[in-house]
């Protein structure tokens, strides 16, 4: 049985599948929806997807739309993840929501629908959600513009402030929210010609005879035997650089957030990551998440020897992968998140996504708190214990009383 459902309208029934079992019951029509849905890419794929979900039973919510009728036929699909937020100026827990996706790091998030479905689907996801108690839902990364304001504008404006929001990194100097992206065409010396410069190209093509041809480099691909070695140069690439940076915990964090999406990728069996060598020496690794249905190579993250310092070799890495992407089929070079220069000068034009933002004027605890979520409270207030804040702890254990009163009274 679905942990809850509701009748939003008399066409489409929304339930909300918080239950693992249930969930995976789901897979044969989901996965039919999923090819339905021109819109909807790798990262909303049931074998991408249902590794956050199953590694994280307790965090996920899915809303799925059913047409009312003799079919009740699946059209819509939310994937969300949960977490417990304390408010400190509200001395409060508070339910938040996030895209799904963002259990595994997915580069992009959103909505499936069937086409024919869209508009009903959203606006009925949104009137769900508005029933339900929490305070905050955050959809990052959405890439489907038109979807993400139909769903936007259906809340209530009297009771939801709906905002898109920016995202900068790198001390504001880096849009996280664009993607710049290049069609590939259909040979490699034709997107060589249309897509770089006539100086980006010469110098290209004197480094492949240099060092590509003559043996010097070469490259070997990354599968289940190598993948944990692989893996290891790539992080440790990684690490060399941004530790100085960003510091050894936050670095370490970040880390551990890629080598899960990574192993994710290599279980959904879309992985691409070639490493470059000179001889024995592993000088650069390359991840990429592959999208066959969409005809899409999605670059991740990229680890370099900096000790091998050859200006060539940022550029070979990534203009072999595109090499590769021709030559398997793809149509699409996707240099996800970010408008860092360099990616400009493979031709390519900007992919937006958004940040969207929808936050419960509200402050009333009831509305603010899904009592599915006291599992996760709990682990707030042994922390709250941890750190001696015994005010905190005594105000969550009230909220979390009264959350079970009411549940225990209906």
């Amino acid at each position: 049985m679905n942990v809850l459902a509701r009748d939003i309208s008399q066409d489409l029934t929304i339930h909300v599948i918080r239950d693992l079992d249930e969930l995976l019951a789901l897979q044969a029509e989901w996965e039919a929806l999923h090819a339905e849905d021109k819109q909807a890419g790798v990262f909303l794929s049931w074998s991408w997807l249902v590794q956050g979900f199953q590694a994280k039973p307790d965090r996920f919510t899915v809303l799925v739309a059913r047409s009312d009728g003799l079919s009740d036929r699946l059209v819509g699909i939310l994937p969300l993840k949960s977490r417990v937020h304390w408010s400190r100026s509200k001395s409060q827990l508070q339910t938040q929501y996030e895209a799904g996706g963002r259990l595994i790091w997915s580069e992009y998030t959103g909505f499936i629908c069937a086409p024919d479905w869209e508009g009903p689907v959203l606006a009925a996801f949104a009137k769900a959600l508005a029933q339900m108690p929490w305070s905050t839902l955050s959809l990052r990364y959405i890439d489907q513009i038109e979807r993400a304001e139909l769903f936007r504008k259906a809340f209530p404006k009297a009771e939801f402030s709906r905002s898109y929001k920016p995202y900068l990194i790198n001390k504001g100097t880096t849009n996280n929210l664009l993607c710049p992206q290049v069609d590939l065409g259909e040979s490699f010396d034709a997107f060589l010609v249309t897509a770089l410069s006539a100086n980006s190209r010469q110098k290209f093509r004197r480094a492949e005879r240099k060092h590509l041809e003559t043996g010097e480099l070469h490259f070997t691909e990354t599968g289940q035997s190598n993948f944990e070695t692989n893996l290891d140069t790539l992080m440790g690439f990684w690490r060399s650089k941004w530790e100085p940076i960003r510091g050894k915990a936050m670095t370490a964090k970040v880390a551990y957030s890629y080598q899960n999406m990574l192993r994710s990728a290599l279980a959904a069996d879309v992985l691409f990551m070639p490493v470059m060598w000179r001889g024995d020496r592993p000088l650069g690794v390359l991840a990429h998440v592959l999208d066959r249905r969409l005809s899409k190579v999605h670059f991740i993250m990229v680890g370099r020897d900096l000790e091998f310092d050859a200006p060539y070799v940022g550029q070979i890495l990534h203009l072999a992968s595109i090499e590769w992407s021709i030559a398997h089929g793809y149509r699409t070079y996707d240099f996800c998140h970010g408008d860092e220069p360099y990616k400009y000068s493979y031709g390519t034009s900007d992919r937006e996504t958004k940040f969207l933002s929808i936050n419960r004027r509200s402050n009333k605890a009831d509305l603010c708190f899904d009592d599915a979520n006291i599992g996760d409270a709990l682990i707030r207030i042994r922390g709250f214990l941890s750190a001696k804040q015994y005010d905190r702890a005594a105000s969550a254990c009230d909220q979390i009383i009264d959350a079970v009163s009411v549940t225990s009274f209906h």
